[in-house]
């Protein structure tokens, strides 16, 4: 019997589930390949890591050091007022040059070339607009009333962009005073990409690292590919399913889940740069690429650049298998994954 791996938006509400059916189906493989499951929660969502075939305590002590990179790397800039960012973007505000950390910098290069090829859909220094929606807000914290579109058009129009940020050797300024950084859209991935380095360097071959229902995989179980579950848009059941071997992530971003309620309101967790404004056009768009931080920002940037309209993106990023389904329950495929994908019905 194959396991089952859940790909889903990146919200709490489904990933109990998703992460009850990892353990229940992983207990189906030989006991010649031992698995070792760990689960543990980070501040907004949980981690689930699986190694399989490694002796005891090297998967231990493998599973153990990435829950502490991961837990660092959420305090580093996991959210908007982890220190070392917020000191970042204090600073960026000034118009001077500064020393940036070394957590922050490569994050700062990789939003820079990401912003470039995606036609600026993928814009980390826009984190004033997530603020402005109240998507930076933390848990206990009150909600804020939306914006209005003065405040929207305001913000704006100030054209904020990654490229208003210079950097100088282990420097950085900002040309423009309204840059704040949020990298809301590819942190999950990089630090996916950072936990599955880790994991290699300590010579583990085959292991998954799941946040939030997104993913990476390196080696297989044994021969066997890992199987990977999509989830439908529509609400519960599986679209359909992957299979997945050798070194591949697996990102989906979507609007069938609210990441924000206000005061009874669903707010959408996407907002477009361009307009200011969250998306409403797509359901979900689904990346595997071998570069966790690609898919993670492919995703947030092919949802945004919508149905008819994502192809252009993908291709200027490097991507070349993406399942979008639309609003209307159309399903939009790149070629490659057609030839992959197993959908139910042969939709």
């Amino acid at each position: 019997m194959k396991e089952l791996y859940s790909v889903s938006p990146r919200w709490f509400p489904r990933i109990a589930a998703t992460l009850g059916l990892i353990l229940l189906l992983t207990a189906c493989i030989p006991s010649s390949n031992p698995v070792y499951n760990h689960r543990t929660k980070l501040p907004d969502t949980f981690v689930d890591i699986t190694v399989i075939g490694a002796p005891k305590e090297q998967a231990r002590k493998a599973i153990a050091e990435v829950v502490d990179e991961l837990t660092s790397m959420h305090a580093l800039w996991g959210s908007p007022d982890a220190p070392p960012l917020a000191r970042t973007n204090h600073l960026l505000s000034t118009g001077k040059r500064f020393s940036v950390a070394p957590s922050i910098m490569p994050l700062i290069k990789i939003g820079k070339r990401l912003y470039a090829k995606s036609n600026h859909l993928i814009n980390p220094a826009a984190g004033k607009l997530n603020a402005l929606w109240g998507l930076q807000r933390q848990a206990g914290q009150a909600c804020r009333p939306a914006p209005g579109q003065k405040q929207i058009d305001a913000l704006i129009s100030q054209n904020i962009g990654m490229d208003d940020i210079e950097i100088h050797g282990i420097q950085i300024c900002a040309r423009n005073p309204n840059v704040q950084l949020d990298f809301t859209g590819l942190k999950r991935g990089y630090a996916i990409d950072l936990a599955i380095q880790r994991m290699q360097e300590l010579g583990i071959e085959n292991a998954l690292v799941n946040i939030g229902g997104d993913l990476r995989a390196i080696g297989s179980r044994r021969g066997v590919p890992w199987r990977i579950a999509l989830r439908n848009p529509s609400g519960g059941g599986v679209l359909g399913s992957v299979d997945i071997s050798g070194d591949e992530s697996v990102f989906t971003a979507g609007d069938y889940v609210p990441s924000n309620r206000c005061n009874g309101i669903d707010r959408q967790h996407i907002i477009d740069p361009r307009s200011g404004r969250p998306i409403e056009h797509a359901y979900s768009v689904t990346v595997i690429h071998p570069s966790a931080t690609i898919a993670d920002a492919a995703a947030n940037a092919l949802f945004i650049a919508g149905p008819g309209k994502w192809r252009d993106i993908a291709h200027r990023l490097g991507v070349d298998q993406v399942l979008l389904v639309a609003a209307n329950g159309k399903i939009e495929i790149s070629n490659k994954m057609r030839h992959r994908a197993t959908l139910i019905g042969n939709r």
